[in-house]
């Protein structure tokens, strides 16, 4: 299930993030190890870290290591600090990603049906970074999401999620989602932020766009 975006966007970038070695140890710091990774056939990694880190005792976290490697256009009078990011998402304790069943520690899946029922969580932080690259937009806190892979439809056959919002996330140390990391080519340090992405459905979506971010928290309990 790739979609037109992340094709077009693997023409012209690599997703190798000089920062992936300093990226992948914090992660490893905070969440434990991640046996299960997903490769992209663009190059675009997604480590997953299973529900017995050292914080999210219940649930899976999925994480963006390629990202990075471009820089975003801050908006004027923004944060330096915000140019680089990676994505990531919580998911349910209970998922069973397809690499449990076959063991292999690289999940490629090219399987349509699996991909759909199972893999949704992957592609949603895969199409939104393809979309961040090929755009070169800008995307931080309380921005809303469509589903860039299947525009207008749910994640998912078998859920109601259609969109997304970044969120300012609280459910790890706040020195988790920002680190200093090394360059590997130059050597110089530059700010990594983590942005994690949410789910929703399209009635919360509605409330994101014409009620507000703080409402939709305020709903959700965030």
């Amino acid at each position: 299930m790739k979609s037109s975006s992340s094709r077009n966007a693997s023409s012209s970038f690599g997703w190798k993030s000089p920062y992936e070695e300093d990226l992948i140890s914090h992660c490893r710091r905070f969440l434990g190890p991640s046996p299960l990774v997903f490769r992209q056939s663009d190059g675009l990694l997604v480590h997953l870290f299973p529900p017995v880190g050292r914080y999210t005792p219940d649930a899976w976290v999925a994480v963006t290591i390629g990202l990075s490697g471009f820089r975003m256009p801050v908006p004027l009078g923004g944060s330096p600090s915000l140019a680089r990011a990676e994505l990531l998402c919580y998911v349910s304790a209970d998922w069973r990603p397809p690499a449990l069943l076959t063991g292999a520690p690289v999940w490629d899946i090219e399987d349509e049906a699996m991909r759909a029922r199972d893999c949704w969580p992957v592609d949603m932080l895969c199409s939104t970074a393809a979309y961040i690259v090929e755009s070169g937009r800008f995307v931080s806190r309380t921005h809303g999401l469509p589903n860039f892979s299947k525009p207008g439809q749910p994640f998912c056959s078998e859920s109601l999620l259609t969109h997304a919002v970044v969120v300012d996330s609280v459910v790890e140390p706040l020195d988790f989602y920002i680190l200093p990391a090394r360059n590997a080519a130059t050597g110089e340090v530059e700010c990594v932020t983590l942005q994690q992405l949410v789910p929703l459905t399209r009635e919360e979506y509605a409330v994101k766009v014409h009620v507000g971010y703080d409402a939709l928290a305020r709903r959700l309990q965030w």
